[in-house]
C-alpha cells in the first residue's frame, strides 16, 4: 500500500486562527500585484502580513499570517492602507502612492481585524481599516 505522508505548518495551523475583531499591530511581510482571478485584465494589488500584537500589547497570536486583496476596479478600498503607508489624501484629487514594494516590507501598522462568516460555516480573519501605527485606534 502507498505511504501518504501530510505535512501541517506553524503557519499552516496559525492561518486557522480566529482573531479578536479588535485593532492590531501587524507587519507587512510582503506586498505584489498579480491578475484578479475572476478578471485577468484587472490587476489585485495583494499584501500580506503577520500579527505582531493586538491593540492591548497580547502577543499570544504574534505571527498569525494575514492577507488583503485590493482590487484596481475597486480603489477606494485601499485608502486607509494608502494612508497609513504615507499616502496624502485630497478631497478634490483622491490619493496616490508611489512605491518600492520591498521598501515597505517590515513596515508596521494597524489593521482593524473583522471575523466574516464563510460560505460553508465557520469564519475568517478580514483586515478591514488601516492606521498608522502611531495614532490611537478609534
Amino acid at each position: 500500500m502507498p505511504k501518504i505522508r501530510m505535512r501541517i505548518t506553524r503557519a499552516d495551523m496559525l492561518r486557522k486562527r480566529i482573531l479578536d475583531p479588535v485593532w492590531h499591530v501587524l507587519e507587512i511581510v510582503k506586498i505584489f500585484q498579480e491578475p484578479a482571478k475572476k478578471d485577468p485584465d484587472s490587476t489585485n494589488t495583494v499584501v500580506d502580513f503577520k500579527v505582531v500584537r493586538d491593540e492591548d500589547g497580547d502577543t499570544r497570536n504574534a505571527d498569525v499570517p494575514l492577507r488583503r486583496y485590493f482590487s484596481e476596479k475597486a480603489q477606494g478600498y485601499a485608502e486607509s492602507f494608502m494612508i497609513a503607508l504615507g499616502a496624502k489624501v485630497d478631497d478634490d484629487t483622491g490619493a496616490e502612492l508611489d512605491f518600492d514594494s520591498e521598501a515597505v516590507v517590515g513596515k508596521q501598522l494597524l489593521g482593524l481585524v473583522k471575523n466574516r462568516p464563510l460560505d460553508g460555516g465557520g469564519l475568517t480573519n478580514d483586515v478591514e481599516e488601516f492606521q498608522p501605527v502611531d495614532e490611537p485606534s478609534a
